[in-house]
């Protein structure tokens, strides 16, 4: 067993959202149980990439952004909640980046 599929089982994860993935177009990632949603970098070039894998059993669609100098792989789920603070609570302590 790999370690990428032993991590996965052994913590029972739902999402792992991976950075460097070092793989082409030619390459194949298929893990039993997830969907893999990947970004790679384009030609034959071993460098950069990034990837999420989704549990199967969660609803999700791919978001596409418009190209850009940074990758990116998105996902969205109606399954996903993401709790929302107040935004004017906390206003006076946010700073930008």
């Amino acid at each position: 067993m790999s370690p990428l599929i032993e991590f996965l089982s052994t913590h029972d994860v739902d999402i792992m959202l991976i950075g460097e993935t070092k793989l082409t177009d030619k390459d194949r990632l298929n893990i039993r149980h997830y969907v893999t949603q990947r970004q790679d970098r384009t030609g034959d070039t071993r460098a950069g990439g990034v990837a999420a894998l989704v549990r199967q059993t969660i609803p999700h669609e791919r978001v596409i952004f418009p190209a850009t100098v940074i990758e990116n792989v998105a996902v969205r789920s109606p399954a996903l909640s993401v709790q929302r603070w107040p935004t004017d609570k906390y206003n006076s302590t946010c700073t930008s980046l």
